[in-house]
Order: structure tokens, then C-alpha cells, then sequence
């Protein structure tokens, strides 16, 4: 009886307990939401576009928030109910309809992908599903081999097929499969294909029946083509030179790799199946968290369509997306069970961690001090002497998105140099400076010589060294060698090389005039979309043609033509 008596009251005391926690527990959600409200403050306007934020814990969404406006020309704002465009956040669940397949027996994720797309040329190195899953294939990515034929990104119309076609002229891999990672959206265009193949159902439907009605995600669905009516998404804009706001456009549909329109509400069901795997089971929740180890043995941060990797001490589970002017992130974490969703249509940065920070602090490690942007006239004044000394050009390594950085000083600055502008340096000590209106700085490091054979870039994400360069400054005569037609085989495109004003010059039908700047010995820096150009010659020193990369794609060849008969065409 006594037992009976002392369990009640304990009993009693944890109801009551409950009962005085939901308070406290509103005043806490409260008091995080007016932080949230503070950091969206310049966003949640009738004439700006937000972003919806949405905060998961426990397989329930305890916070969800709209901010600013969904559409600015009928004055509509964004809800929770509000459609985003989520990019390549897309991926994900690509990679989870592969690991589904592979789960029910229908294919593998080490099978060649040439087993469903026998279109794909045989490069006599298996290229595998899991390869294009981990970005690590070496086939081609669209985005750069449009730019170089002359389409301009967003308005020239790009739909799933033009990835097969590019990968369908390809010569030779970029890298050996599995050897790097290099991200690839074309790779999960061709895999969505290959869901299609596989299942004899259209991409889009199958992933309807099979991952979003089974997950009650009712309001998320994949566009179809560019034409399509999506009822409740929001448009994306970006900021205007002189005030205000553009719409975005994008005349492109890349299925598999972007272009899932969703909720907050829904995301928060499909980070709940991170928890419970309701659907497909710890099986596929496993292998979509399989960290991809390449061929040197080293680990990838990247598994399947998701980043595994840390923040402040928590394992995080995550992945960003960006299409036109929308931007998203969604992340887990796991040893919490709770998600922090973001969806922005402002072109703007997705505040997910700071976020992150605000609903869980006390589980997170003290961060270091992210560099904020500043402005020209900030900073401090830098002896001439010694700025002359940084003064050159040095090679980044292959993974940076530049091949190289140059700097030049001019009236007691130091400028980074590009084919088409100077951007000034901001000193924020003797050899760290900044970029105006850039969170990326440059530390140069002197030897004891007073020599400067380096420079780190250092950023809120990585830390890249560069080496200098010996310096060339070819004369307006060793410029003329260059000048001449490059036709690409495999773009079926041409540029024309001419020298003015002692500059060198590549000219296209669509592409305009594009600057070469000169870096090292016969290679340039290129604006845009002749990124870095790379001269081959033969034994007797004639020039035979150019590589150009241009971001995500390298060494496209352009051979230097003589024949009469493209000079008629071209």
C-alpha cells in the first residue's frame, strides 16, 4: 500500500512538473523567436523578398516562421505554406531514390552507369552509379560547356537532355573515377534517368508515388518543365545596382539534380524520416550517410547527395541549394534528433547557423570569430615598400575556383587584378588584407630573405595556399603568336584570338570580347567564360591550341584551325 501511496505521488509530481515546464517552455520558444525576428529584421518588409525558417526537435516542427514577401508584384508574402525552388538541396533525395532501388534489389550503386545509359561512351575506367551519387565520375558538367558554346546561364533554355548529349561527346574522363571529388549537377541528371529507366515510370511521378506521397509530403512535387504552374511558390529576386529588386529568371529544368518545389512542413517530415526510417529503412539511412572513400584511401566529406561533417562540436548532416535567386540549406543533427531548415528567395546568405545557434547554444562549442565583410577606406596603411613586395601573380591550387591571383600596387594600395577590374585590398595588418566588400582575406608569407614565395587565402570555409610565379609580360609581338581560330570538336564552337591595344583578345559569335590576361608562360586568366586558358605547342614551339576550365569543367580543347573553309563559317 505504502509502494501504491509513493508511486501516485510520484506520479502526481511529474504531471504537475509537465504542467509548470509548458510555460517556461513558451517563454524560451518566445524569446528565440524575437532573436529570429531581430536577425530577419531587414528582410520582413512589403517590398523585400525572405525566406522561411523552419526548426525541427523530436519529429516536431517547434518553430516555423515566414519573412518578407513570396511575390513583390501582387504584394504577396511568404508563409509557411510558401513553395520554394530548394536547388541542389534536390540532390538528397535523387540519392535516396537510388538507395531505395538498390534496396529492392532493382539495381546496384556500384554498377556501371553505362548498364542504363549505354549512350554514355566507354572510357575504359568503370564509371560507377556511386561515383556520379559522390561527385567523384570525372564526366563532364553542363553548366561550363554551355557558357563556353555561347549559352548564357538562366536565360538560354537547359533541359535534363543537354547533359547526356555533353557527356555523349566527351573524349576522355576529367580525372580518374574516384580519385577526387569535384561537384557535378549533370551526374544526377543523368541518375534520375537512370530512375526513370529502371522503374519504366517518368522521374518526377516516380519519385511522387514513392517518396513524397509515402512521407505525406503533399505540397512538394518536382517541376516538370519550365512552363509549369506551380500554385503558392514564391518568385526569387535579387538586388538591383541602384535599389530595389529583379526578378530572377531561369529558363532551365534540371530533374534530379534541382528543382523540387517544397515547405517548410514538408521538409520537416522528410528530416523526421533522418530519425525514425519510416521509409526505406536503417538500410538506406545507412548507406545515404556512407562517406565516400577514394582511391588514396582518404575520406570524403560527402556521401550520398548529403555533407557529413561537424559544426561546433555536433555531427551535422547537411546540404545547400541554389537555383536563380533562391537559396536553401538543410540540416540534421542526429545526436540531438532535431533539423534547422532555411529557404530564401533574395539571393542572400540562408543564416542556417545562426540559426543553429540561437535554438541550440548549449549543446555547441565556443566558434571562432567569422570574418565580416568590410568596406574600401577601412583598415590600416600599409608601408609602400612593403606592399610592392606581395606584388605578382601565384598559382592556386586545382580545387580553388581561380587558377591563379595577381596582385599590382598603384598609389599606395595593393589591387587584386582581373581581366576586366581592379578590386582593391583592405589591410587589416602588414600581410593580411581583405577583399572590399568580401569576407575572403590574403595573408602573404615573407621569408627571412624578404622574399614572398606564397600566400594563403583565408576564408569562413577553407584555408588554400597559393605559390608565386615566376612573372611574364609578354610584348604585343609574342602576343601575336596567340592570335589566331580555335575550333572545340567537342563544342562544335569557335573563338577567334586577336590582339588590341596590347591585349590579347578572344572573340565569339556569342560570347562578346573576353580579356586574356597573361599569368605564367602561355597560360592567361580569362573573364568569364574563358576562365583559365592553357597554350600547348609542338616540338618546333608552334602553338597547336588551348585548354580552358571554367569552374566545374576542365580542359576542354580548342585546336588552332588554319582551313579556309571555317573562316567562310565562322
Amino acid at each position: 500500500m505504502k509502494a501504491q501511496t509513493a508511486t501516485l505521488i510520484i506520479g502526481l509530481l511529474l504531471t504537475f512538473q509537465g504542467v509548470f515546464a509548458q510555460p517556461a517552455k513558451q517563454a524560451n520558444l518566445k524569446q528565440k523567436e524575437a532573436q529570429i525576428d531581430s536577425l530577419m529584421a531587414n528582410f520582413d518588409h512589403d517590398d523585400t523578398p525572405g525566406a522561411v525558417i523552419g526548426v525541427v526537435q523530436d519529429g516536431e516542427l517547434i518553430f516555423a516562421k515566414g519573412y518578407g514577401m513570396a511575390d513583390l508584384n501582387d504584394s504577396i508574402p511568404i508563409t509557411i505554406n510558401t513553395r520554394f525552388d530548394i536547388g541542389s538541396d534536390s540532390k538528397q533525395f535523387t540519392a535516396f531514390a537510388l538507395a531505395l532501388l538498390e534496396s529492392r534489389g532493382e539495381l546496384s550503386l556500384d554498377d556501371p552507369v553505362q548498364k542504363y545509359l549505354p549512350e554514355i561512351p566507354d572510357f575504359k575506367q568503370e564509371v560507377t552509379l556511386r561515383h556520379l551519387l559522390t561527385h567523384t565520375s570525372g564526366l563532364r558538367e553542363t553548366y561550363g560547356m554551355a557558357e563556353l558554346a555561347g549559352h548564357i546561364p538562366g536565360q538560354d533554355r537547359l533541359e535534363p537532355e543537354g547533359a547526356l548529349e555533353v557527356v555523349k561527346r566527351q573524349t576522355k574522363l576529367e580525372f580518374p573515377p574516384g580519385s577526387e571529388h569535384q561537384y557535378n549537377s549533370s551526374a544526377y541528371v543523368l541518375l534520375s534517368m537512370v530512375v526513370a529507366r529502371v522503374t519504366g515510370t517518368p522521374f518526377a511521378d516516380w519519385m511522387q508515388e514513392n517518396i513524397f506521397e509515402p512521407l505525406g509530403m503533399n505540397q512538394t512535387l518536382i517541376e516538370k518543365d519550365i512552363e509549369q504552374v506551380i500554385p503558392g511558390a514564391a518568385d526569387s529576386y535579387y538586388k538591383a545596382k541602384h535599389g530595389g529588386y529583379r526578378t530572377a529568371f531561369s529558363n532551365r529544368v534540371y530533374q534530379g539534380a534541382a528543382d523540387i518545389y517544397t515547405t517548410v512542413g514538408d521538409l520537416a517530415k522528410w528530416l523526421n524520416n533522418f530519425h525514425t526510417a519510416e521509409l526505406g529503412g536503417w538500410g538506406v539511412q545507412n548507406r545515404m550517410r556512407e562517406r565516400f572513400v577514394f582511391t588514396s584511401g582518404d575520406t570524403s566529406d560527402y556521401a550520398l547527395g548529403l555533407g557529413i561533417n561537424k559544426y561546433r562540436g555536433l555531427n551535422r548532416i547537411s546540404h545547400t541549394g541554389s537555383h536563380a535567386a533562391f537559396k536553401s540549406v538543410i540540416s540534421y543533427y542526429p545526436d540531438l534528433d532535431a533539423g534547422v531548415v532555411v529557404m530564401r528567395n533574395d539571393d542572400m546568405g540562408t543564416v542556417a547557423d545562426k540559426v543553429t545557434d540561437i535554438f541550440f547554444k548549449e549543446h555547441l562549442e565556443p566558434s571562432e570569430q567569422a570574418i565580416e565583410p568590410l568596406s574600401f577606406g577601412e583598415g590600416i596603411k600599409v608601408d609602400s615598400l612593403l606592399l610592392k613586395r606581395y606584388v605578382g601573380t601565384y598559382r592556386a591550387p586545382k580545387s580553388f575556383v581561380l587558377p591563379s591571383l595577381t596582385w599590382k600596387y598603384k598609389d599606395g594600395k595593393l589591387f587584386n587584378v582581373f581581366p576586366d577590374e581592379n578590386v582593391p585590398m583592405i589591410a587589416v595588418s602588414d600581410s593580411v588584407f581583405q577583399l572590399a566588400e568580401s569576407s575572403n582575406r590574403i595573408s602573404f608569407h615573407q621569408a627571412r630573405d624578404g622574399s614572398v614565395p606564397s600566400a594563403t587565402i583565408i576564408s569562413n570555409e577553407d584555408s588554400p595556399v597559393l605559390r608565386r610565379v615566376k612573372p611574364w609580360h609578354p610584348s604585343e609581338i609574342e602576343l601575336q603568336a596567340f592570335t589566331g581560330k580555335y575550333y572545340s570538336p567537342e563544342l562544335e564552337t569557335l573563338y577567334t584570338l586577336v590582339v588590341e591595344n596590347d591585349k590579347l583578345i578572344a572573340r565569339h559569335r556569342w560570347n562578346g570580347n573576353i580579356p586574356l590576361m597573361p599569368t605564367e608562360q602561355n597560360k592567361f586568366l580569362g573573364g568569364l567564360p574563358l576562365q583559365d586558358v592553357r597554350f600547348e605547342r609542338d616540338v618546333e614551339g608552334q602553338i597547336k591550341g588551348f585548354m580552358v576550365s571554367v569552374g566545374r569543367t576542365r580542359n576542354v580543347w580548342f585546336e588552332k584551325i588554319e582551313l579556309n573553309m571555317y573562316n567562310d563559317h565562322f
